[in-house]
C-alpha cells in the first residue's frame, strides 16, 4: 500500500501536465502584466510593450483556446470515437 502523500501527489500531478502547464503560463503572464501595469511610466520601454503584446496575443490566448476551445473539444471527440478513455 502506498503512503498517503504519494497517493495525493499522484492525484494532483499524474496525467495533468497540460493543466499545470496552463496554470504556470497564465499565472506567470499575469504576474508580469501586474508588475508592468504598476511600474513607473518612465521605466517602461518599447521592448516591454512588445512582450505584453506577445503575451496577450499569443501565450494567454493559446492556453485559453486549448483548454476551453476547439482543440480540447476535438480531443474529446477523438476519445469518444476511439471508445472512451484509454
Amino acid at each position: 500500500m502506498k503512503h498517503w502523500t504519494i497517493q495525493c501527489l499522484e492525484i494532483l500531478f499524474v496525467g495533468k501536465f497540460r493543466i499545470w502547464f496552463a496554470i504556470y503560463i497564465t499565472s506567470g503572464a499575469g504576474w508580469y502584466l501586474y508588475k508592468v501595469s504598476f511600474a513607473p511610466p518612465d521605466t517602461l520601454s518599447k521592448f516591454t510593450e512588445t512582450i505584453v503584446g506577445f503575451m496577450l496575443g499569443t501565450a494567454i490566448a493559446t492556453v485559453i483556446n486549448f483548454v476551453f476551445g476547439t482543440s480540447q473539444s476535438s480531443q474529446d471527440k477523438t476519445k469518444l470515437i476511439n471508445g472512451g478513455e484509454k
